[in-house]
């Protein structure tokens, strides 16, 4: 097999930002930081206004209550494993997650139907945006 290079198309990624193409409604934006973009706005900080504030990992929405969930993790090595909580919990809420994230995840029970892959200078990992489906 030969190594197959992919190429960044931007040109359908709406004010720069591949998650504002996401089209399920309603959508959870979990660690939204200030950029509050989804139906329910999930963060962390109450100091970034969030409409919900917790933590992604433990969500306090019942299952299946939105139609997608995002989030873009911390791209910090000790946030690979919380990813993977996360992912778990994103998924019991939505029968969708996109993620933006270096780590790729890979379980029986979902799959990821599209990965587009970016890279930024002074990033040591390639950045993967993802949708996981829920098997």
């Amino acid at each position: 097999l030969m190594t197959q290079w992919l190429v960044a198309n931007t040109a359908t990624v709406k004010g720069g930002k591949i998650e504002h193409t996401i089209p399920e409604r309603p959508l959870l934006h979990a660690c939204c930081n200030e950029d509050h973009f989804g139906t329910v706005n999930l963060d962390f900080d109450p100091a970034v206004n969030p409409d919900v504030c917790g933590d992604i990992r433990s969500m306090p929405f019942k299952d299946d209550e939105f139609a997608a969930c995002f989030a873009d993790f911390p791209w910090v090595k000790n946030w690979m494993q919380n990813s993977a909580q996360a992912l778990r919990e994103m998924l019991r809420v939505a029968p969708i997650a996109y993620t933006i994230s270096p780590w790729l995840y890979g379980a029986s029970w979902c799959y990821p139907e599209v990965i587009h892959v970016s890279w930024r200078p002074g990033v040591n990992h390639p950045i993967l945006f993802v949708k996981y489906v829920r098997r």
